[in-house]
């Protein structure tokens, strides 16, 4: 509009409604008047608080990220746990800003930092939660990784011993004087179970258990009484194996032995023990 000696642009933008005032109070000056938000602008979070959001949104994909690459053997463990520990850590820096930054946009009385700072904060929160407990099963279980219900005379391997020496897997040696009371303290349930019925009929029972457990079965021997399976975890794709051993005490009395080791790692995290405790309460009393 025009009036008098004074010429006023307005501009209808995006983020702000602007005035343009030319000359004001007869002077030759250019001025910039911000006079509000624009018809239908929006004002998004600032690039602080996007950052802690996209930090904790990229640490926690990092996480699967690596895990699964590892399962899918676009490269070895090693590498998949630097991913786990570089989103780890950058998800424990996006944890610390997302406080900082709420306690700022409090103080600021802007709501939309505050709540990309809270979001960042729940998701930072969650994913360390998880990864807290995997820390905390470390150190609540014994650093071993081969568990038999028999410690004297543990379950010998057949089929896969082959597949695993290719493989360049920990070695099927039970110490018991080392391992023995290791495990007898962390898993003192892990023992041999007496079951009613015939070495055939309970070895075709413990078959099908470990399919239905979700393993790939390596072998049945309905005479000797042995099966061999291999789980193989979702994440990591990190493979156990077990083996089962029948052998008869008297007539139709059986003793079932189970026996599980990790093929890699040190500590187990308890999996090999959980294993063994879902195949004992898998068969049924006759």
């Amino acid at each position: 509009m025009v009036s008098g000696s004074e010429f006023q642009l307005e501009i209808r933008g995006y983020l702000y409604l602007t005035r343009f005032h030319p000359m004001r109070n007869n002077r030759s000056v250019l001025d910039l008047e911000i006079v509000g938000m624009g018809e239908g602008g929006k004002r998004g979070p600032k690039t602080w608080a996007l950052a802690v959001l996209y930090a904790a949104a990229f640490g926690t994909l990092l996480l699967p990220f690596g895990a699964l690459g590892t399962r899918f053997g676009a490269w070895d463990f090693g590498v998949g746990f630097i991913f786990l520990g570089a989103g780890t850590l950058i998800t424990a820096i996006a944890l610390i800003g997302s406080v900082v930054g709420f306690l700022v946009a409090i103080k600021n009385s802007s709501a939309l930092e505050r709540n990309a700072t809270v979001l960042a904060l729940i998701v930072s929160s969650l994913v360390l939660s998880v990864v807290g407990v995997q820390v905390g099963s470390v150190a609540s279980v014994p650093p071993i990784h081969n568990i038999s219900t028999d410690i004297v005379d543990p379950p010998q391997f057949r089929k896969l011993i082959a597949e695993r020496v290719e493989s360049g897997a920990n070695p099927l040696v039970y110490d018991s004087e080392v391992l023995g009371p290791q495990q007898q303290l962390a898993y003192p349930w892990i023992t041999t179970k007496t079951l009613n019925g015939t070495i055939s009929d309970r070895a075709k029972e413990a078959a099908e258990i470990v399919q239905n457990m979700g393993m790939d079965l390596a072998s049945l021997d309905v005479v000797d009484g042995v099966i061999e399976a291999t789980d193989t975890t979702f994440w990591f794709g990190f493979k156990d194996d077990v083996v089962i051993r029948i052998r008869p005490i008297e007539a139709s009395k059986v003793l079932v032995d189970v026996r599980s080791i990790s093929r890699v790692g040190q500590s187990d995290l308890g999996v090999n023990a959980r294993r063994i405790t879902e195949i004992l309460a898998g068969f049924k009393n006759k």
